[in-house]
């Protein structure tokens, strides 16, 4: 019974835990602006300031955990799952402009995880390279 447990644990430490951990992907690249500025100021480290972008997949079977990434001052982001890309699939993007507060958004909630209007696809044809969705302007998205 011991021999199995353990061979059991190794199998579950060599599989791993059931996410999506290919040995390439897709990085995908972007920038988010509003009223075509960068949103500013740029998140600092420990700090509830600026813009979070948090990616999911669009589709309830995409075993894909939720990734935040923070823009630079430009507005520019990268998406690199670990080093490892994303499946290529139908995405949602949320984004919350915090205030210094945790819970805070200046955008109101408009285009949280349950609101958002950001959709895209990453193409199987990416796979092992980068794909830039472009230009995600807040204007657009926020009414």
């Amino acid at each position: 019974m011991f021999r199995l447990l353990v061979a059991c644990l190794g199998l579950a430490l060599l599989v791993g835990c059931g996410g999506y951990e290919p040995p390439t992907g897709v990085i995908i690249t972007g920038k988010l602006l509003q009223g075509g500025q960068p949103v500013s100021p740029p998140p600092k480290p420990a700090s509830y300031e600026g813009p979070e972008v948090i990616f999911f997949s669009a589709v309830e079977s995409t075993p894909l955990a939720d990734t935040t990434v923070y823009p630079d001052a430009a507005g520019n982001f990268r998406v690199d799952y670990s080093g490892g890309g994303v499946p290529p699939g139908k995405y949602k993007v949320a984004v919350q402009v915090r205030n210094g507060d945790p819970e805070s958004d200046t955008l109101q909630g408009k285009l949280s995880r349950q609101n958002t209007t950001i959709e895209f696809d990453i193409p199987q044809d990416k796979l092992g390279s980068t794909h830039d969705i472009g230009v995600i302007e807040l204007s657009s998205h926020v009414k």
